[in-house]
């Protein structure tokens, strides 16, 4: 939170999804804490705290454009709900709450919004100030997509990974396919794939996060067949395999 204070942002609003768990109990008292009014920690900046608890829900049940939308022709409103509300859908949590970001900021004027995870940092090497970086963007865009670059901790007792991790993992679309690589693959596995694509970008995917990495394909072969392994070990019953199924 002071990071991205520290870089410019005029506004951070944190959301606990469990606010009645012990540890997110601790974390809410830290942030109340540490960004009380007379604290001065924030320099003006404002720091909300939104606790998702059940009646945070029903109250945003009645505002969400997705909940009151999810009746339309269109299936993403209805489909996204329904998993925040039959199995607590992570993503689909993830995508009502910053619905609700959204709305609370154009409300009061903001012009661009940043949705992270508490692990993840906005990191602008060539500009160090937000506001400037924001600023110079084009007006005939809507919207910055940042490329994720996962830490990869080396040991298991890390503590703080902002601090301690130094490896990490770059995002496939930034990385170049080696054009030596065999291009052999069969018509079956092709028209599966732009099934696949299709689904996903009628679903609001980027198309450029779609497209098949041969050289990332067989560098993750090994690392997949290890997981598979160690998966197998764990002796889950799992239903069988949907020939339809993106996964």
């Amino acid at each position: 939170v002071r990071y991205h204070i520290a870089i410019g942002f005029s506004r951070v609003t944190l959301f606990f999804d469990a606010p009645e768990d012990p540890e997110e109990e601790a974390a809410v008292q830290v942030v109340q804490d540490f960004f009380r009014p007379d604290s001065g920690a924030a320099r003006g900046v404002e720091v909300e705290l939104e606790l998702c608890s059940q009646n945070w829900w029903d109250a945003e049940c009645r505002e969400s454009r997705f909940h009151r939308r999810r009746g339309q022709a269109d299936p993403v409103y209805r489909e996204l709900v329904d998993l925040h509300e039959r199995v607590r859908d992570v993503q689909a949590r993830q995508c009502l709450v910053v619905d609700r970001a959204i709305r609370s900021a154009h409300r009061d004027g903001f012009d661009w919004l940043l949705h992270i995870d508490a692990d993840e940092a906005l990191l602008l090497p060539q500009q160090p100030d937000a506001r400037r970086f924001f600023a110079e963007v084009d007006d005939s865009f809507d919207q910055v997509l940042f490329r994720n670059f996962e830490a990869v901790p080396e040991r298991f007792d890390v503590d703080d990974w902002f601090r301690e991790v130094t490896l990490f993992k770059v995002h496939q679309a930034l990385l170049q396919e080696d054009p030596k690589e065999g291009a052999e693959m069969s018509a079956k596995r092709i028209e599966q794939l732009e099934k696949w694509r299709a689904r996903k970008i009628a679903k609001g995917s980027d198309p450029d996060d779609l497209k098949d990495n041969r050289t990332i394909n067989t560098l993750m072969f090994g690392i997949r067949m290890t997981r598979r392994e160690a998966a197998f070990g764990l002796n889950l019953t799992l239903p069988p395999i949907d020939s339809q199924s993106e996964f």
